[in-house]
């Protein structure tokens, strides 16, 4: 692959290769944006991405039809109503004149040749198309025919490939399946060789499927018969109805025939398909030698084609578009209606998808030239929008549009007709078919028909109702029926009757179809105009529809797909109001919907229930549901509610009950719930439980209910009570779905009668109804059979309130039942009994204790108990029995049902325990008789077994024990929920008890332990409505109820913190880590499960308490301070004794303020709105807690700030503002600072989008607090600000909130300025130098300087990150003179001590100590800055350092920082700037830390480097602590989510999760930084510069190389070393540091690839070996020092001296030692070596090297056998030294080279006059080459850069270049060009940097790793489009069938996306 690409090749490849379809469709939002920034580039663009609506993959076809439909909606054009607007305005000053250039007629004479070929519907014969056109499959049958590259083939070669393919194909090729099939008799000769059979006919479907690359069927009903000799494919049956080709497109023919050729003999495979054609289609290219393109040649698309226009063909486009008007998407839709005829389904849908997404918004637009002006502006510029202006109009232009426009929408119609008449794919979801490309086709066929003109729209609509009433293949109706669906959808807007009256007479056949999905798409037609088939005034045809959807229910199966249609649209029409009106003829259709209300699917329950709903709520319901049918109605829906697990169909059969019970009448009400229960009409005998119980005839239907909904948990529901109503049978001739017609098929064939079938089918469905019925779930984690339980009761409690109106209410009295529930001993029982009460009671009295259910709906005032009125007598009765039980002590009551089992198993381990002990010769005296033990006399018994009783008595003891404890345990949690149900009915009926124990003791006891979610919140409300009932009761209990309550909600120490132990502050903000997983796996100690036991239960009563005030709050509503005062008072009251303690407050003083502050935090969301300005008059007394000092308060009044703001942003925001806003200036106390920026740290995650208006007024002083001196403060600003940051951009156009006052509307239209400059930097004014600089600046450096003083003016940081020799440095002084000038100026004028100026430090490498001083001498005099060059020794600098008020700059090195941190530290400084600021890249070095010590001391900090990111992106997070401590997190927090990240996408597959998880996390730390990082590139700003040229020179070892590289490999040590260099380098992310010993080999192998002498060490006789192996045993290999002379001497050992010194005598430098030896006379040596060739050629040489050893070699025995003049500069050369050095070679061109070392010649040195760099050794780190390169390769060179690094060949060296490009990779992603602006941000890169090398790439033969890169851009787009990744061409099998099948429940979801018909309304709304 590429390592390079454009960021829209890269976006290109994410469309294909995405994991998932928001990611697709997220890269194509961004090529959208590309093409609006780039507007020229949008004909490009289109034909980019239309390429991949051939491909294979579902969603790189959807994703890509999604951008062409955001360009579509960009680009708008002019419709003809624009021309004639305009036209009538009086644009048009003189009629029909053109404009300038531009010949009168030529324009009319483009638009007839455009128009003269265009088909019409006049000529367009629909039943031609039916009778003559072949239909369209999967595909052509292409992909089975033999590659081009065997045409030279003999027969029987071919013959045999394809023999070999068919096998393949059938999983029979290869191993053991050889020879188990004879193909030879399946298929003959002349069916493998295409054109053999001598028609063409084309191949028979090979099925496929509309799944991402599936193949799961697709079949149709029935099969097709051969198409017959006369068929034509389409293209050709509409070229024969047009008028033939024009001569533009015959040439356009050409063009693409050419094209073609060339990608045939190129061998263009994956490319997909060219782009758009430029001119009009070509009618199918029926020219000879266009013809389409094979399907399935490429690996990711269908029917490869060319790579699309060419430039000049592009250009010319685009002169067409922006200059001459034409409609942008010509071409590309000219194309597209060509490829909706594709042989292939996939390059059909891909058309069908693109024309609709265009045609939605420009289909009015189409074909329409438009005369632009001269300057169009709108989209045309850059980044613009709107339309293009518009030039002189004339008559002639308006009537051309017009009709061209109409003419095209006909064509395009047409070719849509035949893709809906002609196609016959499909894919089985579930049971139903799915068209996807018909479906898709009658969508743009919907876009077409919407602007189509009135006069054309009825011979549409003539053709599709041709196609639906058609005779033969049901495809053909099912396309016709689509289109009708689409085209009423998209003119819905408009509809009417007369248009509804052309589409029914097709429905209404449809509706009678045998194939139920002809059935549901005709249904599905009628879906928007479903409000005219209801009432008087409907269409004729109308009555008809409504029929035969009624008695579509009596034959629909139940998996038909017919079904979910049928339904939907019968409650459409009678949800319409036209339906209001009695029809009598409903109430023997309503049963019909019986046996759907338990369907399997919960859409087709859901359109039930909503369809009963609306026949409830349109008729009347005595006549609707007259007789038995309201009992059934009663029990079915009732059943529902007890059964259902979906949340609105529960909800939806919720108000359909209560819908029932209200509008039935009374008497006929309580006859149907008196009634016995009966069995639906032919419903016979009902299902029998499992038990075989039998049925109870006599159980009236209302005690059938409480029994049904009573069933305890994990019991049977009672068969017996259970209404079943079974689906209808189909008619004997009918016909089902098909895969019922399969299932029957089957069983037929084996034998069965078409009896026994329907027999077993309805067997299996009351099986199924069984199962479902039968079984009461216990409760999970989401609560869903209490959820159910309690909908019964409230069905329950309705049922009761409206029973008990009647006067007939003795015939079925729910008191009884009700009571006899209260008085049982199931518990279930008992609770739903109170829950009915407490709704009965709502109904009844729904004022008892306010009824206050949401805001502003509080009781009235005076309201209180005596207010209730009078019960009932029903309601007396149950309240007195309520009183009775509650006041039943819990122990003496029978052990409840649900506990029976537990019970019996308690009793006999007590008789077993009894009988062990008189074994053993003890006597246990039980309590009382075994029978009736309880789990009290079971403790009682066991306690009196001895500890000393035998070990097996012990062991009884135990058992009964543990049992008695669960017992107790579980009667404690039913006996909470009970009893607090009870106690809530009672305050819910209003009347109280005398004395209030027996309510509130449940109720308090069940907010604090009841563990399921809505028992506790019942019980809350009961309390709360209690408290409301009690509010003018003498006694009041309200005071201890409210401070219990409170308790409750404050006593979790984990939720509200403890004033005694204040909390660490840091872990609130985010910098407490969490500990390691370790202890989770270790078993806990019984301590540790008692303590967690207990942090539980606090837990559980803080959610309780908290759940109560809430309710006391809501139920209160605007009058809570005078109902419940005492709630308000503990809200308030310790706040105030806070505030006048002040900072004298005591622990208990301080802790019951924690409190107040949680219960108010707790009240915020409930309180009422009208509350507000009394919570305005709180904030005073939370902002004093958020002063105090201790951190529990403060923390605690952050969090009710936080809650208030977003419980009421409107109302407080502005007031909390103005009360924070104060406290974070750097005046205020440091204890103010730190709580005002803890609120805003937790506000801001709360508010969310809320805080957007809000956002300027928060930011800058945020921005001033990331230099507070307070760590924590630091750290809240940081990270509060990096949130602000990310909704800022939304600020813009947002308008100004409410309730600012005048001071801070100032501030918000100051700030507007500043958000524009901080999301773009571009956008910074320009900055005025008040001082002198010695030189002209550049544009990118004045930006520079711009951006400098934009950082400088709001408090913030940066890094500025320019190239290598762009003049940072520069930059950086102009700002610190400016600053200094400016100080200096202002204290001048103020005198003022805080106004003195103060100095800068610049911290820099000590080899540019020296430097800095020189450079800022030579931009500005010493008078605007003195600069102090502080270095030396201790002493040295101590007297330096009283020298400091006589100076404004010191520059100092890392290493004087690190050891004057102290002194540094005690300074103020104006600046900081840290120099080469990759130097503190490491967070735990002593410098890093040094350097973050100095900043804290500093107003601003800059960072200069021009690498800031060298090996990981832990790096940019050292960085950041300097500049901004806590933006990017902890450490931890940022490897977390950034290293790990990385890490893992690098070593992951292209595509995979991985991988995309590192291209988001990088795109979002690359967002949050880019603000505060300026990069500039060389290449970018610097027109001028010459290039720079990178060339590997790579060597072949030496022998003596091999040999001791050989030994080494022998050894354990290469093993390590190569799987570190492949993992990642030293110390990678998150990796530990490797061993010492590895580090030493590593040195080893760099020195051997260097020189061996280097290495060499003659103790070891491996070593001499070697080299008397290699010196042919001559004396030199025994004499080691002679050895070594002739080792160092001879070149050839050392290849990279040798080729070191071939590069230099190439580039004209020394003489060569050879030809000197030569001449013979030396004479003319000095001469010859003096002169060198630096003076002839002009060439002059940087030589890096790692080690000193290996210049020393250099200069030893490559230089002085030259002749060379050198200089040289390593470590062991002094600072100032190393300065006088770099002048001397910039000056002098008689020195040839310059010997430097890469870590201290490679850093800010300035060596412009070399023009050569040759590297002798690499850096594991790149940046320090890239630096080293740029000593020559910077500002002010004036010739090109040859670069050369030398290599050996397979050795570390090659793995240390790998790894390079990598890290090279993350560094550019990350701060690249694109900081310059957020508009600019360019994350490409991450697609190439996350795709691992294949290892054939690596390991070309013979190429060096700089060929390797070179790779071409379509390579990587046939790799990311290939089918199945790393699926092996030619696999098959049931293994290949199998994978193919994929996901089938995420293709039913992508079809429910895809054709949802509101979905498709709401689109075409959005576009209107």
């Amino acid at each position: 692959m590429s390592g390079k690409g454009s960021r829209l090749q890269k976006l290109l490849n994410l469309i294909d290769g995405g994991s998932s379809l928001p990611t697709r469709k997220a890269a194509a939002a961004q090529i959208a944006g590309i093409a609006s920034a780039h507007p020229a580039q949008l004909p490009a663009i289109l034909a980019a991405v239309s390429r991949h609506l051939r491909h294979k993959d579902w969603d790189a076809r959807v994703a890509a039809g999604h951008c062409l439909g955001l360009l579509a909606e960009h680009f708008a054009h002019h419709t003809p109503a624009d021309l004639q607007a305009a036209a009538a305005a009086g644009v048009a000053a003189v009629p029909d004149v053109k404009q300038e250039g531009v010949e009168a007629g030529d324009s009319g004479a483009a638009a007839d040749s455009e128009l003269s070929h265009l088909l019409s519907f006049s000529s367009f014969n629909v039943q031609q198309v039916l009778a003559q056109g072949t239909p369209m499959l999967a595909s052509g049958g292409e992909e089975y025919e033999l590659p081009q590259e065997t045409a030279n083939l003999s027969r029987a070669e071919q013959l045999r490939l394809q023999r070999g393919n068919l096998k393949q194909r059938l999983g029979l090729g290869g191993g053991l399946m050889e020879g188990l099939m004879d193909t030879t008799d399946l298929l003959g000769d002349e069916d493998l060789l295409a054109g053999e059979a001598g028609g063409t006919t084309p191949a028979p479907s090979r099925g496929g499927s509309a799944k991402r690359q599936h193949s799961s069927g697709g079949a149709p009903s029935r099969p097709a018969p051969p198409p017959a000799a006369q068929q034509k494919d389409a293209s050709q049956l509409l070229a024969s109805m047009g008028g033939g080709l024009s001569a533009r497109e015959r040439a356009a023919a050409l063009r693409r025939a050419k094209s073609l050729k060339r990608s045939a003999s190129s061998g263009v495979g994956a490319g997909g398909t060219g782009g758009p054609s430029p001119s009009k289609r070509a009618k199918g290219a029926v020219e000879p030698g266009a013809p389409q393109a094979a399907a399935g040649s490429g690996n990711g698309s269908v029917g490869a084609e060319a790579q699309g226009p060419s430039a000049e063909v592009l250009a010319q486009e685009w002169q067409d578009v922006a200059c001459g008007g034409r409609w942008p998407f010509q071409s590309l839709c000219d194309q597209l209606c060509l490829d909706v005829l594709h042989t292939a389904w996939e390059v059909r849908h891909g058309a069908a998808l693109a024309l609709r997404e265009v045609l939605r918004s420009q289909a009015g637009a189409a074909a329409v030239h438009a005369p632009v002006a001269p300057q169009p502006g709108g989209w045309s510029a850059a980044s613009g929008r709107g339309k293009l202006a518009l030039g002189p109009v004339s008559v002639a232009d308006v009537t051309a549009a017009a009709a061209a426009n109409a003419r095209w929408l006909e064509d395009c119609a047409i070719h849509l007709l035949c893709v809906l008449a002609l196609d016959r794919f499909g894919d089985f979801v579930s049971d139903q078919v799915v068209a996807p490309v018909r479906e898709t086709a009658a969508q743009a066929m919907g876009a077409v028909a919407r602007p189509l003109p009135q006069h054309a729209l009825p011979s549409l609509l003539g053709a599709l109702r041709q196609l639906s009433e058609h005779s033969g293949e049901w495809e053909v109706r099912h396309g016709g029926l689509l289109g009708l669906k689409y085209v009423m959808a998209a003119r819905s807007d408009a509809l009417d009757p007369a248009l509804l009256q052309a589409v029914l007479p097709a429905a209404v056949i449809g509706l009678q179809d045998r194939d139920d999905d002809v059935q549901a798409v005709a249904a599905e037609a009628l879906l928007p105009a479903a409000g005219l088939l209801a009432g008087g005034a409907a269409p004729q045809g109308a009555d008809r529809v409504r029929e035969l959807l009624w008695h579509a229910l009596l034959e629909l199966e139940e998996l038909s797909p017919a079904t979910g249609s049928v339904m939907a649209l019968l409650a459409a029409i009678h949800s319409s109001p036209a339906a209001a009106a009695p029809d009598p003829g409903l109430a023997g259709l309503v049963p019909r919907l019986w046996p759907f209300l338990r369907h399997q699917l919960a859409s087709v329950r859901l359109a039930t229930v909503r369809c009963l709903s609306a026949l409830l709520r349109s008729q009347p319901l005595p006549a609707l549901l007259p007789g038995q049918e309201l009992q059934r109605a009663l029990r079915l829906l009732f059943q529902c509610l007890l059964r259902e697990r979906s949340g609105d169909v529960l909800a939806a059969s919720q108000a359909a009950w209560q819908q029932l019970v209200e509008g039935a009448q009374p008497q006929a009400l309580t006859s149907a719930v008196a009634a016995a229960v009966a069995p639906a009409p032919g419903q016979g005998q009902q299902p029998r439980p499992a038990a075989g119980a039998a049925v109870a005839p006599g159980v009236p239907v209302l005690a059938a209910l409480f029994r049904l909904a009573a069933s305890p948990a994990n019991s049977s529901l009672d068969a017996s009570l259970l209404l079943t109503v079974p689906l209808p049978r189909r008619r004997p001739g009918g016909i089902g779905s098909k895969a019922a017609l399969a299932s029957r098929a089957q069983q037929q064939a084996a034998g069965a009668s078409e009896q026994q079938v329907a027999q077993q089918q309805q067997q299996q469905q009351e099986q199924q109804q069984r199962r479902e019925s039968l079984v009461v779930e216990a409760d999970g984690e989401g609560g869903h059979t209490t959820r159910m339980r309690l909908a019964a009761a409230q069905a329950l409690g309705q049922l009761a309130h409206a029973l008990s109106r009647s006067p007939a209410a003795a015939a079925a009295p729910p008191q009884q039942q009700v009571e006899a529930l209260l008085r049982g001993n199931s518990a279930t029982g008992r609770l739903l009994a109170a829950f009915v009460v407490t709704h009965w009671a709502q109904l009844r009295c729904p004022d008892a204790a306010g009824r206050a259910e949401g805001p502003g709906q509080g009781e009235a005032e005076g309201e209180g108990q005596g207010a209730v009125p009078p019960l009932d007598p029903d309601l007396q009765q149950l309240l007195a029995v309520l009183l009775e039980v509650l006041a039943a002590p819990a122990a003496a009551a029978e052990p409840y049902a649900e506990l029976a089992g537990v019970t019996a198993q308690l009793r006999g381990q007590a008789s077993a325990l009894i009988s062990r002990a008189l074994q053993a010769g003890l006597v246990l005296s039980p309590p009382g008789p075994l029978p009736s033990l309880a789990h009290q006399g079971a403790a009682a018994l066991a306690a009196q077994v001895p500890q000393g009783a035998p070990a097996d008595l012990l062991l009884a003891r135990q058992a009964v024990s543990d049992t008695a404890a669960l017992l107790q345990a579980s009667e404690a949690v039913l006996n909470t929920g009970v009893a607090a149900a009870q106690a809530a009915a009672v305050v819910r009926l209003g009347c109280l008890p005398p004395k209030l124990n027996s309510l509130i003791q449940p109720l308090v006891a069940a907010i604090r332990r009841e563990p399921q979610p809505a028992l506790q919140d019942a019980a809350a409300e009961g309390l709360a409505r209690l408290t409301l009932l009690c509010a003018q009761r003498t006694p009041c209990p309200n005071d201890r109820i409210i401070k219990n309550v409170c308790g409750f909600a404050c006593g979790d120490p984990l939720a509200v913190p403890s004033a005694a132990t204040p909390p660490d502050l840091e872990a609130e903000l985010g910098g407490g880590e969490a500990g390691g997983g370790s202890r989770a796996t270790l078993t806990p100690t019984p301590h540790q499960q008692q303590q967690e036991l207990a942090a539980q239960a606090l837990t559980l009563a803080r959610r309780g308490g908290e759940a109560a005030l809430r309710c006391m709050a809501r139920l209160a509503g605007a009058h809570l301070q005078q109902r419940l005062p005492q709630l308000w008072e503990c809200a308030a009251a310790p706040l105030q004794v806070v505030q006048a303690a002040g900072q004298a407050a005591g622990v208990p003083q301080l802790q019951a303020a924690v409190h107040a502050l949680h219960v108010l935090a707790v009240l915020a969301p409930a309180l009422h709105p009208q509350l507000a300005a009394q919570l305005e008059g709180l904030l005073p007394l939370v902002v004093v807690c958020l002063q105090h000092g201790n951190a529990a308060l403060k923390l605690a009044a952050a969090r009710c700030t936080a809650a208030l703001a977003q419980a009421h942003t409107v109302a407080l925001m502005p007031a909390i503002l103005r009360h924070l806003t104060p406290l974070l200036a750097g005046s205020a106390p440091a204890s103010s600072r730190l709580g005002a920026l803890l609120a805003l740290h937790l506000a801001v995650p709360l508010l969310g989008l809320a805080l957007v208006p809000y956002s300027l007024l928060v930011v800058v002083p945020l921005m001033g607090r990331m230099s507070d001196p307070q760590p924590a403060a630091r750290a809240a600003a940081a990270r509060t600000f990096a949130a602000v940051v990310g909704v800022m951009p939304l600020a813009q156009g947002a308008g100004e909130p409410p309730g600012l006052d005048a001071e801070q509307r100032a501030v918000l239209a100051a700030e507007g300025r500043f958000l524009q400059q901080l999301l773009d930097n571009s956008a910074v004014d320009d900055y005025a130098l008040p001082i002198e600089l010695n030189g002209s600046l550049r544009r990118y450096q004045q930006e520079g300087i711009n951006w400098l003083a934009f950082l400088r003016r709001f408090g913030l940081h940066g890094v500025l990150a320019d190239d290598m020799g762009l003049g940072k440095t520069l930059q950086t002084t102009a700002m610190l003179a400016a600053h200094t000038h400016e100080q200096r100026q202002r204290f001048a004028a103020s005198g003022a001590a805080a106004d003195r100026p103060l100095p800068h430090l610049v911290v820099c490498p000590s080899t540019l100590v020296a430097h800095w001083p020189f450079e800022v001498s030579k931009f500005v005099g010493p008078a605007v800055l003195r600069v102090l060059q502080y270095h030396g020794g201790p002493a040295e600098r101590a007297v330096l350092r009283r020298r400091l008020p006589d100076h404004d700059v010191v520059v100092m090195s890392y290493e004087s920082l690190r050891g004057d941190v102290d002194w540094v530290c005690a300074q103020a400084w104006s600046y900081c700037v840290l120099d080469e600021g990759h130097a503190i890249r490491n967070p735990a070095s002593k410098v890093a830390q040094a350097a973050k010590r100095a900043g804290l001391a500093a107003q601003h900090r800059l960072l200069l480097s021009g690498t800031p990111v060298q090996n990981n992106v832990a790096e940019l997070w050292s960085l950041f602590d300097f500049l901004m401590p806590g933006l990017l997190g902890s450490e931890r927090q940022f490897n977390a989510r950034y290293g790990r990240t990385l890490q893992a996408a690098r070593v992951s597959k292209r595509g995979s999760a991985e991988a995309e998880a590192g291209l988001l996390a990088v795109e979002g730390l690359h967002r949050q930084v880019t603000p505060f990082v300026l990069r500039r590139t060389k290449d970018g700003v610097l027109a001028d510069l010459p290039p720079k040229i990178v060339q590997d020179v790579v060597v072949e070892p030496s022998a003596l190389q091999q040999a001791l590289y050989q030994e080494f490999q022998d050894s354990q040590a290469l093993a390590q070393i190569t799987g570190l260099a492949g993992g990642g380098g030293l110390g990678g992310e998150g990796g530990a540091a490797p061993p010492p010993h590895v580090f030493q080999s590593l040195l080893y192998l760099r020195k051997l690839c260097s020189h061996p002498l280097l290495v060499l060490d003659p103790a070891v006789p491996q070593h001499m070996q070697a080299v008397q192996k290699v010196l042919q045993g001559g004396k030199g290999g025994k004499d080691w020092q002679a050895a070594r002379a002739s080792l160092a001497s001879n070149l050839a050992h050392a290849p990279k001296l040798a080729a070191l010194q071939q590069l230099l005598l190439d580039a004209g430098i020394g003489t060569d030692p050879s030809t000197t030896l030569g001449a013979g006379d030396g004479g003319g040596d000095d001469e010859a070596g003096s002169g060198g060739g630096a003076e002839g050629c002009g060439h002059r040489v940087l030589v890096f090297a790692q080690l000193k050893g290996l210049l020393d070699l250099v200069e030893a025995h490559v230089l002085a056998p030259l002749r060379v003049s050198s200089l040289r500069i390593d470590g062991g050369v002094e600072a100032a030294e190393r300065f006088r050095r770099v002048q001397r070679f910039n000056a002098d061109p008689t020195i040839d080279v310059m010997l430097l070392t890469t870590a201290v010649g490679g850093l800010g040195l300035n060596l412009t006059a070399a023009d050569t760099v040759i590297f002798l050794e690499h850096d594991w780190n790149p940046m320090k080459d890239l630096q080293a390169m740029d000593r020559a390769h910077r500002l002010g060179q004036q010739r090109t850069v040859n670069v050369y690094r030398l290599l050996v060949r397979g050795t570390l060296e090659e793995q240390i270049m790998s790894l390079q490009r990598f890290k090279l990779d993350v560094a550019e992603t990350l701060v690249n060009a694109d900081n310059a602006s957020l508009a600019a941000m360019d994350t490409g890169n991450l697609l190439d940097l996350f795709t691992l090398q294949e290892p054939a790439a690596a390991a070309a033969a013979g190429r060096p790793p700089a060929q390797q890169q070179q790779g071409g851009v379509g390579e990587a787009a046939a790799a990311a489009a290939a089918a199945g990744g790393g699926k092996k061409a030619g696999g098959g099998g049931l293994q290949s069938v199998l994978a193919g099948l994929g996901d089938l429940e995420a293709s039913e979801a992508q079809y429910a996306d895809e054709f949802s018909l509101a979905a498709y309304q709401a689109l075409l709304t959005k576009q209107a």
